[in-house]
């Protein structure tokens, strides 16, 4: 877990840094601004370092040139993936982080680049060069990013306590919205409790000039699937189910620190970490013992793993 904050419009530094201090539990291992006065662009980022712990790592991180800047919170699966190919067409890399393919990506394909990407991420993006700030998040809406547009610009953050030190106007609730989050838990849409901070949906982006939102865009909808080509057999459908739940776990190991997981004994826990376990044998495991959970029907959580490992044909 990352944090990110920022702005385009006017506002100071010194609200930057105070939006960034109130994200600083989000990212204990890094931090770093950008600020530029004379386009009214601010950038702040809190690092969580997962994937290439060297300084090289850090954010916000520049082109070459100095002409474009990205704060990414998140991880891009196929990074590697990516950086081979771009390795290839000419692209140099100092550092072997995500965030870097994330810069160089951009600087060969722009905001086309969205759809090239597997994971989880929210992301902002200055381009000097058309005067533009991107900003976008991933296609399932892991990763939270709020945003205001105001009368003096548009703010934008991973937490909305943060907005609030950048614009303290953003406070007046949406009543309606906030009964449906203490009615169930989370405001359905785009909305927020507060009425002029909005969620960015999952799959969507914004293109911001001076200040101004000039551009929302859907880059991803969810395939709708129609009946399968041919039809399908039990042991067929099992199969497929079992290797893309493989390719996924497999996938998300990417990290340059230890990898755990906590496993509560039902059967998706309980699959992932057989999965897991295939790459990293070691892999720890944390639970939470609850007393008296035995007297209330809630069973071990190891026959469960072990029953799934089976079916799998995975020792555990």
């Amino acid at each position: 877990m990352c944090g990110i904050a920022g702005f385009s419009g006017a506002f100071s530094r010194e609200h930057l840094r105070d939006a960034s201090c109130l994200i600083a539990h989000r990212g204990p291992d890094d931090e770093g601004e950008f600020f530029d006065d004379e386009s009214g662009i601010g950038l702040a980022f809190r690092r969580l370092a997962i994937i290439d712990l060297s300084p090289l790592g850090h954010q916000p991180m520049s082109s070459a040139d100095g002409q474009v800047h990205i704060i990414f919170n998140g991880e891009i699966y196929n990074f590697r993936e990516l950086r081979e190919t771009l390795s290839t067409a000419g692209h140099t890399f100092r550092g072997k982080s995500d965030t870097e393919v994330l810069l160089h990506l951009y600087l060969a394909h722009g905001a086309a680049m969205l759809p090239m990407l597997n994971g989880i991420f929210a992301l902002a993006i200055w381009d000097q060069r058309d005067k533009a700030l991107l900003i976008a998040r991933d296609a399932l809406g892991v990763k939270p990013l709020y945003y205001a547009q105001t009368g003096s610009g548009v703010v934008f953050a991973s937490e909305m306590k943060a907005l609030l030190r950048l614009a303290p106007s953003l406070r007046a609730l949406d009543v309606p919205a906030l009964h449906r989050y203490l009615s169930f838990l989370w405001s359905p849409g785009n909305d927020t409790p507060l009425r002029d901070v909005k969620k960015l949906g999952p799959g969507e982006s914004l293109r911001v000039r001076d200040g101004r939102i000039v551009e929302h865009t859907a880059w991803y909808r969810l395939p709708a699937f129609g009946a399968p080509p041919a039809p399908m057999s039990e042991s067929d459908a099992i199969r497929g189910t079992e290797q893309a739940l493989r390719t996924a776990v497999h996938r998300q190991l990417v990290a340059d620190v230890p990898v755990g997981a906590f496993l509560s004994g039902g059967l998706d826990s309980s699959a992932i970490v057989t999965f897991a376990r295939e790459a990293i044998p070691d892999m720890r495991c944390f639970t939470i013992e609850s007393k008296g959970g035995a007297e209330e029907g809630i069973a071990d959580d190891l026959p469960y793993a072990r029953r799934v490992a089976k079916h799998l044909g995975v020792a555990l």
